[in-house]
């Protein structure tokens, strides 16, 4: 249940953007949120596993703190890691 209330990307709101050039099926296996301030951005979420078994689904939490960079210098490297984790699965 508290899956299906988190958004995924592509989906109106702070994700709508994030993963733009994705297929809408890699997308929609993707629940996550968001947050942010100055200097740090995280996101936590789900992620299905292309076969649908539920017992195989990845639980993430990616924190950035500190970081003194533009939001758009990190984006790359955090959408990055969320990928590599949905491609293992």
């Amino acid at each position: 249940m508290y899956r299906r209330s988190l958004p995924s990307p592509g989906k109106h709101g702070t994700l709508e953007y994030m993963f733009s050039k994705e297929s809408a099926a890699f997308r929609s296996r993707i629940f996550m949120k968001s947050g942010s301030m100055n200097g740090v951005r995280c996101y936590s979420g789900y992620i299905l596993p292309e076969s649908g078994d539920s017992q195989k689904t990845i639980v993430f939490s990616l924190l950035t703190n500190n970081v003194v960079a533009d939001s758009w210098m990190v984006n790359p490297s955090i959408d990055g890691i969320i990928k590599a984790l949905a491609a293992e699965n």
